[in-house]
């Protein structure tokens, strides 16, 4: 669940590949699309921004791996897998 202010598809900004993230909201939202070279341009000026947004992008990450682990794991112990 993302709150006012916070941001989606950082991932594929810093790695460069095809995003993967969606969104539905819940609520009337107002939404920023932020293109890459506007994004690399950014960066360059505020390099704060990235260090936010890489954070967020490895924690994330770790996440959906803890994630895919656990869901691995309950797989195993119900022999489909």
């Amino acid at each position: 669940v993302l709150r006012e202010g916070d941001f989606f598809g950082e991932i594929s900004l810093l790695q460069n590949i095809p995003t993967t993230a969606d969104c539905a909201a819940l609520v009337p939202t107002d939404l920023f699309r932020l293109p890459k070279p506007a994004f690399q341009e950014l960066i360059m000026m505020n390099p704060q921004i990235l260090e936010t947004v890489s954070t967020t992008a490895e924690e994330r990450m770790r996440s959906t791996q803890k994630s895919l682990t656990a869901r691995q794991a309950d797989r195993q112990s119900s022999g489909l897998v």
